[in-house]
């Protein structure tokens, strides 16, 4: 339930960073765990690590952190679902509130979505209680490898 992680997130002051950390750290997060359900989908097969609506999320969240337009056959070819499977499980995340198509309404060949704030405030909040159990991104400074 969206409102369980909403509820239960840390604040930016707790996780004591500024806000473009906060960005970067998101962005590295979803990538990662974007990253790992395709090596699971490669190594099972689709059909036993099917997790759809969950890939679709990630994947239009870290669209809208990197700030580009996602449209529902990306969204198929990122999430390896079949068009009609993509609508039926988009349709579903925007009954939920968590999606929201934003294309024309006259051109259905190029429908773009993006997720609704609730649907960002959501995954941020998720982002950030998975940040607290990765490690940190190493840096070196001067004179470090």
């Amino acid at each position: 339930m969206p409102d369980a992680f909403l509820n239960h997130s840390p604040s930016r002051a707790l996780l004591g960073d500024d806000g473009a950390a906060t960005h970067a750290r998101r962005v590295r997060i979803g990538g990662a765990i974007v990253r790992q359900f395709r090596m699971v989908e490669k190594a099972l097969g689709g059909r036993l690590a099917a997790a759809p609506e969950l890939s679709m999320l990630l994947d239009l969240y870290l669209a809208g952190l990197e700030r580009r337009e996602t449209c529902l056959w990306e969204v198929c070819n990122a999430t390896s679902v079949p068009i009609a499977t993509a609508h039926r499980k988009i349709g579903r995340l925007i009954d939920l509130g968590l999606v929201v198509r934003t294309g024309p309404s006259r051109d259905h060949r190029r429908i773009a979505l993006e997720l609704t704030p609730t649907g960002r405030e959501t995954l941020d909040a998720l982002m950030d209680r998975l940040s607290q159990g990765f490690p940190a991104p190493a840096t070196s400074g001067p004179g470090g490898r």
